[in-house]
């Protein structure tokens, strides 16, 4: 073999070689990051700790009700729960497919649900 044809085999083993590599480095990291719920709390630690909740209710076509509770914790009792009452404006309706008694597929009418994002800090 001549010697440029080797140099070029060799110049693209190299290439091919990080190619390679770097699609295990993305599968690994891809593999790494998947959605775990690392942080989802199973039990609230109640050395010191605020415990958090918020739920929407539908009162009527109109209105909803936000509701924010907050349970303080302290030395593991329980010192304070504030609620939070509020209405807010409804989001109306939208058709969604159910299933009726029979198993058949057919369209209702719900209600909007509220997204709900929290910020700590």
């Amino acid at each position: 073999m001549s010697d440029s044809f080797k140099s070029f085999v060799n110049a693209n083993q190299k290439n091919i070689f990080f190619v390679v590599l770097g699609l295990i480095a993305v599968a690994v990291i891809w593999a790494l990051s998947g959605n775990s719920n690392e942080d989802k709390v199973t039990e609230v630690a109640r050395n010191g700790s605020i415990e958090t909740s918020i739920k929407v209710e539908h009162l009527n076509d109109n209105f909803d009700v936000l509701i924010s509770t907050n349970k303080i914790w302290c030395r593991n009792s329980l010192v304070k729960t504030t609620v939070h009452i509020d209405t807010i404006p409804s989001l109306g309706t939208t058709f969604e497919e159910a299933e009726n008694e029979d198993g058949g597929i057919i369209n209702v009418i719900v209600k909007k649900d509220y997204e709900v994002y929290i910020t700590v800090k």
